[in-house]
């Protein structure tokens, strides 16, 4: 029965990625509030979840420092992509960018859920967990990210339903592509860095212009992801 487990819990992260966006799209006249939770939320996650996985997977495989530098790399790589994005096609691309990078990291949840079971039933149950957790904030994230680009609301929902879908590919790919801990540890930290860079320099600038609390809400947004990454993701 453990073959099902994976697509199982990658389903149910997709839901709450769909419910997590369903919330930011109903609350869309409180853009800025969004805008602010959702970079606390983002810039948590980076700091909090990811990177302290990505240096654990990476533990007696690669050299110390190695994970900072792979994440400064994906910093750097997004700015390039962004910078980019924004000088060609009247920034149509940009829209895409941010979403694109929740869609593959919603792959790598559900890629390491199904990697995770692989090695032993309570490792599957904690990443898939983690997935699940991260669904909620993946949702909210997208349609905030998508309409902080001046997306519309039809393109914010089609990169919700792919994000749903996301963790359910990663998790059928895990049997058949059976990544490394090595490789895991370096995607992982590449999104740590390319997370930091939308919660810095994309979504706070926005959410800072529209609303003098946003410091205050970001602050809030960390606190809720410390208490969750301390409660739940151990």
């Amino acid at each position: 029965m453990n073959f099902l487990l994976p697509p199982g819990f990658g389903m149910l992260s997709g839901l709450a990625i769909l419910l997590g966006g369903g919330i930011a799209s109903v609350m869309t006249r409180r853009r800025s509030l969004l805008l602010s939770l959702s970079s606390g939320a983002i810039f948590a996650i980076a700091l909090m979840a990811l990177l302290p996985e990505a240096i654990e997977l990476a533990e007696g495989i690669w050299p110390d420092g190695t994970i900072f530098v792979v994440a400064a790399l994906g910093y750097a790589a997004y700015l390039v992509a962004d910078r980019a994005s924004a000088a060609t096609m009247k920034g149509r691309l940009a829209r895409h960018l941010g979403p694109t990078s929740f869609f593959l990291h919603a792959f790598v949840d559900g890629l390491m859920a199904g990697v995770g079971f692989s090695f032993s039933l309570k490792t599957g149950l904690l990443m898939a967990g983690a997935a699940v957790a991260h669904g909620l904030a993946h949702g909210i994230n997208t349609v905030s990210l998508v309409t902080a680009r001046n997306g519309s609301p039809s393109l914010a929902r089609r990169w919700l339903v792919a994000n749903a879908a996301a963790p359910v590919l990663g998790a059928v790919c895990a049997g058949l592509l059976a990544p490394s801990r090595s490789a895991l540890a370096v995607m992982v930290a590449l999104f740590a860095g390319i997370f930091l860079f939308i919660a810095t320099s994309d979504l706070l600038p926005e959410a800072r212009a529209r609303t003098p609390a946003a410091t205050m809400l970001v602050a809030t947004a960390i606190v809720a992801v410390a208490f969750v990454r301390l409660a739940f993701w151990h």
